[in-house]
């Protein structure tokens, strides 16, 4: 769905729960925006204002932020104790993420760029992911790294953690039809049951993740 914004052109991802087993369980909307087509080139605080106005009768201007322990910014006034939100942006692409009362991470990453997956992947994957991804060659290796990677940040985001905690504290498995599963280790105790994931491709060469923590 293709929408005019105020002041620059964005597109919505609605994202509506069809079974958690195949999914986000929960209704999110994702907003993009190119980062050329903003007022300020890469600023997603833009995009973050704009977007929160389309859920709350507030200004674009009058919403302010503050920043939890690890930095992840939250809406301190006008008060909006349902409203979460979570950003993101590539070398193409702003995203935000948003939906009700639960905890929401996004990531968007561009999967052309150059990179080293196995070596990479050392340091930010489980034994686990890394057989996985040691398993396949080529693209698909590059497209694994990459989907493993955005799951995690999008976890990591959603915590309001960020790498302070190890990403190896959650390993992810993709399984058929992008089935995702997640396991715990170290320190972490979350419920499996309590978190959802998705991965979508908003436009080519450009990979998002949502993880959603809810009740």
């Amino acid at each position: 769905m293709q929408l005019s914004g105020p002041t620059f052109p964005v597109s919505c991802f609605a994202i509506r729960p069809a079974s958690r087993d195949r999914g986000i369980g929960h209704s999110v909307d994702v907003w993009l925006a190119r980062r050329e087509a903003l007022p300020e080139p890469g600023n997603s605080r833009t995009l973050l204002r704009e977007t929160l106005s389309r859920y709350a009768p507030v200004a674009p201007e009058d919403w302010r932020f503050r920043t939890g322990e690890h930095g992840k910014p939250e809406i301190a006034q006008p008060a909006q104790a349902r409203l979460r939100f979570n950003l993101s942006h590539s070398d193409r692409l702003v995203a935000c993420a948003v939906t009700l009362d639960h905890d929401i991470g996004v990531d968007v990453e561009n999967t052309a760029r150059a990179c080293e997956p196995l070596e990479l992947g050392e340091r930010v994957f489980t034994d686990e992911e890394n057989r996985a991804l040691r398993a396949l060659t080529g693209r698909a290796r590059q497209r694994r790294f990459f989907e493993l990677w955005t799951l995690k940040e999008a976890w990591l985001k959603a915590r309001g953690s960020g790498f302070a905690l190890d990403p190896r504290c959650v390993s992810f498995e993709i399984g058929e039809s992008a089935r995702i599963r997640a396991r715990f280790h170290g320190p972490v105790r979350d419920d499996p049951a309590q978190w959802s994931f998705a991965l979508r491709e908003p436009e080519p060469g450009q990979l998002m993740a949502l993880a959603l923590r809810t009740d």
